[in-house]
């Protein structure tokens, strides 16, 4: 989205790695199902260069190379075992309403069949996505309207992977996206 009276804080809370590889940098051992990991939730990788370009790839080697803007990204694992919750804080230049923000996003995800954005003060929770292929969105305005908080959550093994790979299929051979997937 494009909106120049928006600027971005990102923190990502990331859940549900498969257990059988490091998840977000940690050692084997402490993979979700694992009796550590099963006892906890603990930042990783914390200002790694590294997690950002995972993240958001090139656009955050840009960043990093000219400093702007501002993202602090941290992972977070989760005793949980699949899916991607994001938090997403923003701060305006100016106040704005619920209207302006729901406004955004449905014009930024109008055509993707797979992402679903709640009405303004209802986020979402990874229940509402594992095992579908679904993106759902929602935010809450900080009191006075100068900021926002995001929620974004994901199923990494399906829309992350497997339903991602089936609806790119269907783009790049002029198939419908839900082919195969709704």
């Amino acid at each position: 989205m494009k909106c120049g009276w928006i600027r971005v804080v990102l923190a990502l809370v990331l859940a549900g790695c498969d257990p059988g590889m490091p998840s977000a940098g940690a050692p084997v051992d402490s993979a979700p199902g694992s009796a550590p990991a099963a006892q906890t939730v603990r930042a990783v990788r914390v200002f790694a260069a590294s997690s950002l370009r995972e993240v958001c790839g090139d656009v955050a080697a840009a960043w990093l190379e000219h400093g702007e803007p501002s993202v602090i990204f941290v992972p977070h694992l989760l005793p949980v075992p699949r899916g991607i919750l994001a938090t997403i804080y923003l701060s305006f230049d100016r106040i704005t309403t619920d209207e302006e923000v729901a406004s955004l996003f449905d014009a930024a995800y109008d055509d993707a069949p797979f992402v679903h954005v709640h009405p303004a003060g209802s986020l979402p929770s990874l229940r509402d996505v594992v095992g579908t292929p679904r993106c759902e969105i929602g935010f809450a305005l900080l009191a006075g309207g100068k900021g926002a908080v995001v929620v974004s959550v994901i199923d990494n093994l399906l829309k992350g992977v497997a339903s991602q790979a089936v609806q790119n299929f269907n783009r790049v051979f002029g198939l419908g996206e839900t082919e195969g997937l709704a």
